[in-house]
């Protein structure tokens, strides 16, 4: 048998209880009611998209970790690949099809 998944509502509460942040603090540095927070971690109600970036960066976290996508607070999953852009811009601007950047 496999082990329940962790919802957004466990792992906000214990991301906030990691930081040393209570309900409190954690609402007024998003903005947001105490009664909102409350919500959102007991799993009544859900977080709008703006919402969820104001958690990530009070938090310090990602919204794949947030949202348990991954147990990275980075949010990198295993096999992901992370690209430089500007690197790529560079390699396309020169004309280079199929640059392998280091």
């Amino acid at each position: 048998r496999m082990p329940p998944q962790e919802s957004f509502a466990s792992r906000l509460r214990a991301t906030r209880s990691a930081r040393d942040l209570d309900k409190t603090q954690l609402a007024a540095r998003i903005r947001v009611k105490v009664r909102t927070l409350s919500n959102w971690e007991a799993g009544e109600t859900e977080p709008s998209a703006s919402n969820i970036a104001a958690l990530c960066d009070a938090l310090r976290v990602s919204a794949d970790y947030l949202l348990c996508r991954t147990d990275n607070e980075d949010g990198l999953r295993p096999g992901m690949v992370i690209m430089n852009l500007d690197a790529v811009r560079a390699a396309e601007v020169e004309g280079g099809q199929g640059a392998i950047l280091g």
